[in-house]
């Protein structure tokens, strides 16, 4: 048996330790996909990031530099028919150029896409023209290109987009807008000089120049706990199976080990109880052929007679008292409604050696109990503390707070602390080696607990200073 047990504890063993490994590997594996996508997520929102800055710091020149076109003290815009051609033609000309720089201070020019007329300027007619040279400026703002216009248009626009700095107060801006769409809460720093290894994470240098090269980088700090943040489910399904996992281990071991101590203690009960009845038995037999193979005087044979009457009513109690165990709770006895004081004299009386039992004052109260079993219960006590006690063995009655308290008294060697709450257990006996001086075959005590239990109480059993033990029967009125 132990070899058996020993070989399903090492294979269940292998089992645990296999399912703990896997369940680890896999939260391993979803932390480090789970790590993946944020780094890639982090990367693509800062790229994202810095195109919706950009273009934000474009429409704010594209803004400007319409403002520049409708400003009347400014630029001078006209147009009138060209008949040869059959097309608008429009002329743009600053009224305040600027001769040093050169180049061009006024321009022409026709929009093929424009099939309507104008002899004169209209504000129709300047409508079109500037929105038709904003998208040029947009779409060369989009690829990096100034467009040149005229030489004055040109500088001032080329001066105001390379000369004017990303604001990265926008920038943090729009990253956090980017990093919400992905999901991610996690505070960052942003620094135009390459963090160091004091970050988690830190994402590629994007290049917010737009005279020259200026790059600057997003750092990340704390990313595991936001990830195990993210994974909180995953890795508490694991760790929920895994303690299952260790609970069903525990529990069939317990079982397991459980089922050895019974088997143990019911071969050690078969063996006792062997030689209980082999003992009666035998002294029955040689006591009967006595009778059968010599003559003896009316009064031997009275005493032989009497020998083999004692054997057979210790027969009868040692069966009473298995088949009480196995009836209880099966034999559908009603409550009867008694009095207390009565029913323990009737039980003292019963004891054997009732003139050992003290009785203390008992309460005058009628209560309503299983009357046979709790009488054997008490009965069992009795038995008990007279075989571990030479002197007088004290019963006490009392009621306290709706209970009422049945106490045995003796003055034996005592129970360890060890074994008080396993004296109750099927055919427990508390161990002496390979000798029990004192009969008995581990069913007495447990069939007390059965019988409070039955009656919706406990039982229990604490010291009796000096020495000795007293055993507390605490059944609800």
């Amino acid at each position: 048996m132990k070899r058996k047990i020993l070989l399903a504890f090492v294979l269940m063993t292998v089992c645990v330790i296999g399912i703990t490994a896997l369940q680890l590997y896999y939260s391993y594996v979803n932390y480090t996909v789970a790590e993946g996508i944020f780094k890639r997520d982090a990367d693509e929102a800062f790229l994202d990031a810095r195109d919706s800055t950009m273009a934000l710091n474009r429409r704010r020149l594209e803004k400007e530099f319409r403002g520049w076109l409708q400003d009347t003290t400014y630029v001078n815009i006209t147009c009138h028919w060209d008949a040869q051609k059959e097309e608008t033609v429009f002329k743009m000309k600053h009224l305040k150029p600027i001769e040093k720089l050169g180049g061009a201070h006024e321009m022409s020019m026709s929009i093929s896409t424009l099939n309507q007329r104008f002899d004169s300027i209209t504000p129709q007619a300047k409508k079109l023209f500037i929105n038709h040279i904003m998208k040029s400026v947009s779409d060369g703002l989009s690829r990096g290109t100034v467009w040149y216009f005229t030489q004055e248009l040109g500088d001032r626009l080329s001066k105001a987009y390379n000369k004017t700095p990303i604001d990265t107060v926008v920038l943090r801006q729009q990253y956090h807008m980017a990093l919400s769409h992905k999901n991610i809460t996690l505070p960052f720093v942003l620094t135009e000089k390459k963090p160091g290894l004091g970050y988690d994470h830190t994402t590629f240098g994007v290049n917010i120049g737009t005279d020259g090269e200026r790059y600057i980088w997003a750092g990340f700090t704390n990313t595991g706990v936001f990830l195990l943040d993210r994974l909180k489910w995953v890795i508490a399904g694991s760790l929920l199976l895994i303690g299952i996992t260790l609970f069903c281990f525990w529990y069939a071991l317990k079982t397991l080990l459980s089922q050895q101590k019974l088997n143990a203690l019911k071969d050690d009960f078969i063996n006792n109880m062997t030689h209980e009845i082999h003992t009666p038995l035998a002294g029955i037999t040689v006591t009967a052929q006595a009778l059968k193979q010599f003559s003896h005087s009316p009064e031997e044979q009275q005493n032989y007679l009497d020998i083999i009457l004692y054997q057979a009513d210790k027969l009868n109690a040692l069966t009473d008292e298995i088949l009480a165990g196995a009836r209880l709770g099966v034999d559908n006895e009603e409550k009867e409604s008694v009095g207390i004081d009565g029913f323990l004299q009737d039980v003292v009386q019963g004891v054997g050696q009732a003139a050992r039992v003290n009785v203390e004052a008992m309460p005058n109260i009628t209560v309503s109990i299983y009357k046979n079993h709790l009488g054997r219960a008490v009965a069992n006590l009795f038995d008990n503390a007279l075989k571990y006690s030479e002197e007088q063995v004290v019963l006490s009655c009392k009621v306290e707070k709706s209970t009422l308290c049945i106490s045995v008294t003796d003055n034996g060697s005592g129970i360890p602390d060890g074994f008080k709450n396993k004296v109750f257990d099927t055919f427990y006996r508390i161990p002496t080696g390979n000798v029990h001086n004192i009969k008995g075959y581990g069913l007495g005590l447990s069939y007390v607990k059965k019988v409070a239990t039955m009656h919706g109480g406990s039982v229990s059993v604490s010291d009796n200073t000096p020495h000795g033990a007293i055993f507390t029967l605490l059944l609800p009125l």
